[in-house]
């Protein structure tokens, strides 16, 4: 895999692998600064959704982050990327399916507690 043509701030030379056809990583290329700039805006509110997610999302978001810079440097194919990010889909569609049902569940719950206090009947 070739290496970034590009040398870091302390004038080392670059050693992130870059994509096929480019003599430089997405890190130097032109667009890198304002990209990184724009990054850093969001980089609070994103480490913010990061810690509010529950437990078993962070190691999918973990792995789909990984693919995303495996792809980038070449070292994943992006088909096996996609059917990652496929299955990532599915599962936090299921857990967000259960989620809803416990939801839904707590509030017929308590609907049914508060018409036996108040003496109302379900008519069906």
């Amino acid at each position: 895999m070739t290496k970034c043509n590009a040398t870091t701030k302390k004038g080392a030379a670059c050693t992130v692998p870059v994509k096929k056809g480019e003599e430089v990583c997405v890190f130097h290329t032109k667009d890198a600064d304002e990209n990184r700039s724009l990054g850093g805006k969001q980089s609070a509110l994103v480490e913010r959704a990061y810690k509010s997610m529950p437990a078993g999302f962070r190691g999918i978001t973990d792995g789909l982050r990984g693919s995303f810079f495996d792809v980038l440097e070449g070292n994943l194919d992006p088909r096996q990327a996609h059917a990652a990010a496929a299955v990532a889909t599915a599962l936090i569609k299921t857990a967000e399916f259960a989620l809803m049902e416990q939801r839904i569940n707590s509030i017929e719950t308590l609907l049914i507690e508060l018409a036996e206090r108040e003496g109302i009947h379900e008519s069906r």
